[in-house]
């Protein structure tokens, strides 16, 4: 921490405490004016990139199959040992959305459902992200399947894809249905419990149809595609999540919070 030798307010680092001098102008003399213009200039090119990473974020999200066709023919099909550093292009389009069109940021998470810690998050964190900003129209909230821990993760996103292909405003409560009957043992997600999920915990389905979409290879196809997707972004574990683009450090409520209320006040 430094403290402003004008009025003692304390800051993180001295970029912030040069930029908080702008209040106290006439007592500065001509090298602290040069470093508050120097902070203040960092502060205002750091906004920029904000800017310019947003828009690109609602290109990629427009940018629709194409994109998502391109991913499958060039993306290989494995988990990288660690995630990329590098910029994130993550595209929201044909993938389930909840929340304000308007919204001004973009929460994305890649999920398997076979993940205890995704259950958890499904169970904690996206209720108090749902309350807090996404009802509030401060958020649009997206899921990405990752299904890379087994045959299980596999038929599970394969049968929410065809609710959500269906009915997207019925895919969260089926989304969430899942979880609740995650089981520990390989061989839980049969296709029996998956369609019985469906018929306890959405309306308006055609339960033969989406009998027949579980058993398709196309709509597996595409699950491969979203892996492919979280393969392209250097995202190597569940849940990840991204917030306008930035993949957050960890994926606690509070870790989300930051940097939901980063992009707010930007």
């Amino acid at each position: 921490m430094v403290e402003c030798e004008f009025c003692e307010e304390e800051f993180e680092d001295e970029r912030e405490l040069h930029a908080h001098w702008r209040e106290h102008e006439d007592e500065l003399n001509s090298h602290q004016k040069e470093e508050m213009k120097k902070a203040e200039r960092k502060k205002e090119e750091e906004k920029d990139r904000k800017r310019k990473k947003r828009k690109q974020y609602m290109i990629y999200g427009s940018a629709g199959v194409l994109a998502l066709g391109l991913a499958a023919l060039i993306v290989p099909q494995f988990i990288p040992e660690s995630g990329s550093t590098g910029e994130f292009n993550i595209t929201t389009e044909g993938q389930p959305v909840i929340g304000s069109e308007n919204a001004s940021v973009t929460v994305v998470e890649f999920g398997d459902y076979s993940c205890p810690a995704c259950r958890t998050f499904e169970m904690e964190t996206y209720p108090q992200l749902k309350q807090n900003y996404i009802d509030t129209g401060e958020v649009r909230f997206s899921f990405i399947n990752l299904a890379f821990l087994g045959p299980d993760s596999q038929e599970a996103a394969v049968a929410s894809e065809c609710v959500y292909k269906q009915n997207e405003t019925e895919f969260w409560e089926y989304h969430k249905s899942i979880y609740d009957n995650q089981g520990s043992e390989q061989g839980w997600a049969t296709q029996e419990l998956l369609m019985n999920l469906a018929r306890e915990n959405t309306e308006g389905l055609d339960y033969e149809q989406l009998s027949s979409c579980i058993s398709s290879g196309d709509t597996a196809q595409q699950v491969r595609t979203e892996r492919g997707i979280a393969n392209s972004n250097g995202v190597s574990s569940t849940p990840t999540v991204f917030v306008n683009g930035d993949k957050v450090n960890g994926n606690s409520y509070a870790a989300i919070k930051t940097a939901i209320d980063s992009e707010l006040q930007n």
